[in-house]
């Protein structure tokens, strides 16, 4: 699909569809510390030293994200730990067990970004707010309940639903028709130039790049490009209202 600017004038935002990993809070210290903590379950659990897990777990996780470029699939912990447990041999623990831990792990060590704290309730009297995201559905809502956000939010839409991650036209083409409004009354905000930026502008949605976390280096190519960029939820209201 060739990308093409689009010329917007005298419009307002209504709705705001937001990512959830990296866009709410910060994922990196939490998956990371995951991955590490239940590298050391499943060596405790098993003939393995902790390396020789994480070795394992690191390959297999690669192969899975490398092998299903574009599905949903690719994000389910479940299938990293159960080809990781293939790899080693180890049958005396269930991929699900280790998923389970991991998601435990990550869900006890999530905070809400402090300054979207400070913006969110007025975002949401103001707008209809809505998460698009790329992790399983069931795992996305307990995030939300951890960090306090669920309420916020009229609709979660995970990948799931149609089998492919963003930024995939078919994912954008499905929340557009449940928020129900024209595309150029509706922004993005995403941490993630490839995911969520190309995939909003591709849209014809006002793309918001939340400068943060491990994209913050990222160098963008031309249907990258946000349309507006930030360094702190701070600045979103502001910038979202100069959009008319």
């Amino acid at each position: 699909m060739a990308f093409r600017l689009i010329r917007r004038e005298n419009l307002l935002i209504e709705a705001i569809i937001f990512d959830v990993d990296g866009t709410l809070y910060n994922e990196t210290d939490a998956k990371i510390k995951a991955e590490l903590l239940t590298a050391q379950f499943i060596s405790e659990q098993s003939k393995y030293s902790m390396e020789e897990v994480y070795f394992a777990y690191r390959q297999s996780k690669a192969e899975v994200i490398n092998g299903f470029t574009g599905y949903s699939i690719r994000n389910d912990r479940k299938k990293w730990y159960h080809n990781t447990f293939k790899k080693l041999v180890i049958s005396n623990i269930t991929a699900e067990q280790a998923s389970d831990f991991y998601w435990r792990v990550v869900l006890d060590n999530m905070e809400t970004y402090p300054d979207l704290n400070l913006v969110i309730k007025t975002l949401a009297k103001k707008y209809k707010l809505y998460v698009l995201t790329d992790e399983l559905f069931d795992i996305q809502i307990k995030k939300l309940n951890r960090l306090g956000l669920t309420d916020y939010f009229s609709e979660v839409v995970s990948s799931e639903i149609i089998g492919k991650t963003k930024p995939n036209s078919q994912l954008f083409d499905y929340i557009i028709r449940l928020i129900d409004k024209p595309v150029q009354n509706i922004a993005m905000v995403g941490d993630n130039p490839i995911a969520d930026v190309k995939g909003a502008n591709l849209a014809g949605v006002h793309s918001v790049w939340l400068k943060s976390g491990k994209y913050h280096y990222y160098s963008y190519s031309e249907d990258q490009k946000p349309e507006i960029t930030i360094d702190s939820y701070l600045q979103l209201p502001e910038l979202l209202e100069r959009i008319k």
